[in-house]
């Protein structure tokens, strides 16, 4: 009966979600006649049917019999233009035959291609939709719904995926990853591009076959990167890097191996059962104890913030003398006193008023090179940097306005572009902020 609902018109994909159904009850032997019917719902013309089996067998493939299976029935390579797809076909590496199958995909270029990709671009694109979920699961709910953030579930990476076999870690052999492990080590990478590292290396460190790679290496690396990434979630004072940090902790208690190496670190990994040999998280064993500081999960170091501004000069200097009582000078007085959080709003609402009344003031060059002075030197909040923004909305930014500035011109871009575009030519450039 279930058979004849698959094909049937109008009744295809409740019959399909209904497998899904079935694989959570944990019928008898699913892994043999529940993953054949998934796979033969891959080649259906209706694309959703086709979204539905990949959820479906991804989810599957968490047992190691429906991996087997799956990969017995050879997927087609068709799925790879589809984002699911690619991420189902990467979750057969999870097992040696899997491996073996994706070696033959295009060519036996399939898997070379995708490293490839991943040491250039891919990596870095996980990072950020890793984040954006974090972020998204984070953020505050409406009072209307649950506080409870939803539960998040790391995506496969490539980097993780082969280093869980051998056949997977001689093909890591080959990769960026030792170049990446030297970058965390000497601390060549900052901000974005050292999570983005940490990623990488923290998923190789998920599995046994990946520590061994690691100690094939250097014998104290594995237990050095584990070192490393309990060190950076007790001690950053980037917050970003630290839940980072604290997060491939969890990755690396899902193994036998890294749960003693965070032991011997004095980290624990409680399991959600007793008997159960998979984990997702370690935690301090003490996390408030009186222990040196600087060393607790939750503590946060002390930070002073030095301002430039105050050291050089207190008051500010405009560019030119603006005249007494002109729209320029009023904005130049309001904006000096915004930093103080107390006259932001008043600030706010004074200048948007003078836009009003005369907008082209504000695209007036010494303005607006006095405002960018502003942006530099000033201890200001994430809010008022949003108002000096707003107050250069339309401003021309081109040859004549760098050269106009009191500056280099190379430090000039800096200040507006970011460092990237001090590199970049110093053709004529129209830019609204």
């Amino acid at each position: 009966v279930l058979k004849k609902c698959l094909i049937s018109p109008g009744l295809t994909f409740f019959a399909t979600r209904h497998l899904r159904l079935l694989l959570r009850t944990g019928v008898l032997d699913f892994s043999k006649w529940g993953i054949e019917l998934l796979v033969k719902q891959l080649s259906s013309s209706d694309p959703k049917i086709v979204e539905l089996a990949i959820e479906i067998l991804d989810e599957a493939v968490d047992d190691k019999d429906c991996l087997l299976s799956l990969v017995s029935y050879r997927p087609a390579p068709t799925l790879l233009p589809l984002v699911s797809g690619k991420k189902l076909l990467l979750r057969l590496l999870n097992a040696e035959e899997g491996f073996t199958y994706l070696s033959t995909v295009n060519s036996g270029s399939f898997l070379r291609q995708e490293l490839d990709s991943w040491m250039s671009t891919e990596n870095e694109n996980y990072v950020v939709g890793l984040e954006a979920m974090l972020t998204e699961a984070h953020a505050p709910a409406p009072s209307s719904s649950s506080p409870i953030a939803a539960p998040i579930y790391t995506p496969p990476h490539l980097y993780g995926q082969l280093a869980k076999t051998r056949l997977g870690c001689a093909l890591l052999a080959d990769s960026n990853l030792f170049e990446m492990v030297e970058g965390l080590q000497v601390r060549r990478f900052s901000g974005f591009a050292k999570r983005s590292a940490m990623w990488l290396v923290g998923h190789v460190c998920a599995s046994v076959h990946g520590l061994a790679l690691l100690d094939g290496r250097e014998p104290t690396m594995a237990r050095n990167m584990v070192g490393y990434f309990v060190n950076t979630a007790e001690t950053s004072r980037c917050f970003t890097t630290r839940g980072t940090a604290f997060y491939i902790a969890g990755l690396i208690s899902r193994t036998s191996e890294g749960r003693e190496y965070l032991a011997q670190l004095g980290w624990t990994s409680p399991r959600d059962q007793p008997k159960s040999p998979v984990c997702c998280i370690s935690m301090p064993t003490v996390i408030m104890a009186a222990i040196p500081k600087g060393d607790k999960l939750l503590e946060v170091p002390d930070y002073v913030c030095k301002s430039t501004w105050s050291l050089i000069l207190p008051t500010f200097a405009p560019t030119v003398p603006y005249p007494t009582g002109s729209t320029e000078q009023e904005v130049i007085q309001l904006l000096s006193k915004a930093p103080c959080g107390i006259t932001l709003r008043a600030a706010g609402e004074a200048i948007h008023s003078l836009r009003i009344k005369s907008p082209t003031k504000f695209y007036n060059r010494p303005l607006v090179i006095d405002i960018l002075r502003i942006m530099e030197n000033y201890q200001l909040s994430l809010l008022i940097r949003q108002l000096l923004y707003d107050v250069i909305d339309g401003a021309t930014f081109d040859d004549a306005f760098f050269d106009a500035l009191p500056v280099r011109k190379q430090r000039a871009m800096t200040w507006v572009f970011g460092s990237s575009a001090a590199s970049s030519s110093s053709n004529a450039l129209s830019h609204s902020t």
